[in-house]
């Protein structure tokens, strides 16, 4: 056995995914991932997070053991962290952070020498390493140390690409996407805000009664994508979005947000309202609540409207229980379908039809079916709908929600979290080019026109208004 080993330096990097500010939240989240690892456990202590890391050889008595308690050396911007090893193998590990192409260099150092007691102990059992004189070789005892460090940054690597970021992650610069359509907002906030929370009230809506700041926010919203509309119009659509919000909150967070047969169950009673069922007594709020939007809804449009209002909101509760499903297995949707489903869960065509109601006008079923009419509706719901998964990710991923547009590029691209909002944020501006192009392609001799004109109008305040909201509201965490 040969005591004077010199152990060199011995490094070990990766990159992730993340800035150097997250890498710690990364190592608080690593306990589920490294469950599943054969050799690692990670236990919490008052003093915080230790990742122990045990290796053998295949029956070797003792084994090795890394004992690994990490330090922030920055608690402001960590750049570092410092690791005390103990167990078999004694030592001190330094992580350094550096950034390099987008992502986060992260680098594990054997920064002290091992006591040449600590190298016998472990040489000792590696029979299999051995030479003939008893000598163990210092590159089996490197890629014991090694195989420990790797396995840890691999865990941290895997936690990174397969998993959505800790929220603390979902803090990425939104650049700023080009609208053409003129920002505006209705005189009536206030009176708005006023109505939909005496209507909360009288129907026991307590979070739309008395809301989060979130929820309290959709008046406003209201009143930038409808700044025309006179104020009947605007409670009602108030209404209906605080409703819509507290629905999507209702469900994400939850168990029924990832179990699509107690989900059904619980829309049951909304279906039957579509169906024509008075349920304003009914013992749900949220139920009550909607069962009352429908009633006034149907009072104010015609029975072509009603058909179509009711037809987008089976459509809107078959997207959420398409969300259920992505879930329940933690699975992210491939693109293409995320697209084409994203619009029907983000409800945007009740929404749409709503701004019918809002300016007073019902498409004819030929026009609003038409190829040009739905292409427009389709390019509006998409910019919506990604607009406000740019916006929400730090909201979203501190419950683990997978139906994201920038988490499905993500995983598609396999590209950075900033790499995939930059990539989402132009195609929110190709779609609102799309949209101006297919706009100046709307029919013009048909009947109806004019109100084809004012629906299209109603669109560009959508787009816009959703936009501008989205930058000012604290639903989606701090705002600009």
């Amino acid at each position: 056995m040969t005591a004077d080993i010199d152990p060199t330096t011995i490094d070990q990097d990766v990159s992730i995914d993340a800035p150097p500010a997250d890498i710690f939240a990364l190592l608080a989240e690593l306990e589920p991932i490294l469950d599943a690892c054969p050799h690692t456990t990670v236990t919490s202590t008052e003093e915080g997070i230790v990742v122990i890391y045990t290796w053998n050889d295949g029956g070797s008595d003792p084994s090795v053991t890394l004992r690994v308690q990490p330090r922030v050396t920055d608690v402001e911007e960590p750049t570092g962290l410092t690791m005390a090893l103990d167990g078999s193998i004694q030592g001190t590990v330094e992580w350094t952070f550096q950034s390099r192409d987008g992502s986060t260099l992260v680098t594990a150092t054997l920064s002290s020498p091992l006591p040449a007691q600590t190298i016998e102990a472990v040489g000792g059992e590696m029979v299999a390493e051995a030479d003939r004189a008893g000598d163990v070789s210092q590159s089996a005892f490197v890629a014991t140390i090694q195989a420990g460090l790797n396995d840890v940054l691999t865990s941290l690597q895997t936690l990174s690409e397969q998993h959505p970021p800790p929220v603390s992650m979902a803090r990425g610069e939104i650049p700023a996407i080009d609208c053409p359509f003129p920002s505006e907002i209705s005189p009536h906030l206030e009176a708005v805000i006023a109505h939909t929370r005496d209507w909360a009230q009288q129907l026991g809506v307590a979070e739309i009664e008395d809301p989060p700041a979130g929820l309290a926010e959709l008046p406003r919203l209201t009143c930038r994508v409808h700044p025309y509309a006179p104020l009947e119009a605007l409670c009602l659509c108030s209404d209906w979005y605080s409703w819509v919000f507290l629905f999507d909150d209702y469900l994400d967070p939850t168990e029924r947000g990832t179990d699509p047969a107690d989900m059904m169950r619980f829309l049951q009673p909304l279906l039957a309202v579509l169906e024509g069922e008075s349920l304003r007594g009914h013992e749900k709020p949220l139920v009550r609540a909607f069962a009352d939007i429908w009633q006034r809804a149907s009072a104010w449009m015609p029975p072509t409207w009603q058909e179509r209002f009711a037809r987008h909101h089976r459509e809107y509760f078959a997207g959420t229980l398409w969300e259920a499903h992505n879930r329940g297995p933690d699975h992210i949707p491939a693109r293409s379908t995320y697209i084409k489903k994203r619009r029907l869960a983000a409800g945007t065509d009740p929404a749409f039809a709503l701004a019918e109601l809002a300016k007073d006008i019902t498409l004819p079923p030929d026009i609003y079916q038409r190829e040009a009419v739905t292409a427009l509706r389709m390019a509006a719901g998409n910019v919506i709908a990604w607009t406000n998964d740019v916006y929400s990710p730090r909201k979203e991923l501190s419950h683990g929600e997978v139906n994201n547009f920038v988490v499905v590029v993500r995983h598609d691209q396999g590209c950075s979290l900033q790499e995939a909002v930059f990539e989402v944020c132009e195609l929110i501006e190709d779609e609102i080019h799309r949209f101006t192009e297919l706009s100046q392609r709307l029919p013009t001799d048909a009947d109806g026109n004019g109100d084809l004109q004012a629906y299209q109008a109603a669109l560009e305040r959508w787009i816009r208004g959703n936009l501008e909201w989205s930058k000012e509201t604290a639903r989606y965490g701090t705002p600009d």
